[in-house]
């Protein structure tokens, strides 16, 4: 199986309910087999319409909003949190990554002057931020009560 068919294989049902996104998983190679992803449930959302992050953080589930750096130490530590969290709330919650040098309006729409800065939002509207690695106990408290 070459890469390509790995990686719609992998992301077919994800990529039919997306619209105007460039999906990113991260993963890691396994010789001979195909890149597969580190978890399933790991998916980095670049949004290119601001549309769509609009239609997202309006839903009734509470949605987290990570705006993150690549470049930045703690937002590296931030992401294997954020998996271990995805884990745990499951359906019950969103959580998207947003690179803020690629999404500089809705950086600074949202006044993010420091990464990584987090923002729950539920029915469209900002109901906790924070700044910094915020830990797992943390972020699932945060969840059920908005859940």
């Amino acid at each position: 199986m070459n890469t390509l068919s790995c990686y719609q294989h992998l992301n077919d049902n994800f990529l039919r309910n997306c619209t105007n996104f460039v999906v990113y998983l991260q993963v890691k190679y396994v010789p001979g087999v195909c890149f597969r992803p580190i978890t399933p449930i790991t998916v980095l959302i670049h949004i290119t319409v601001m549309k769509d992050f609009d239609e997202i953080i309006k839903s009734s589930t509470p949605t987290l909003v990570d705006f993150f750096g690549t470049w930045c130490g703690p937002c590296r530590m931030q992401a294997p949190i954020l998996e271990r969290v995805k884990e745990k709330i499951g359906d019950n919650g969103t959580i998207i990554k947003i690179d803020v040098d690629r999404n500089r309006e809705l950086a600074a729409r949202f006044h993010v002057q420091s990464v990584p800065t987090l923002i729950m939002f539920r029915n469209g509207e900002a109901v906790w931020r924070a700044v910094g690695v915020q830990q797992a106990d943390v972020l699932e408290s945060k969840f059920h009560d908005l859940g």
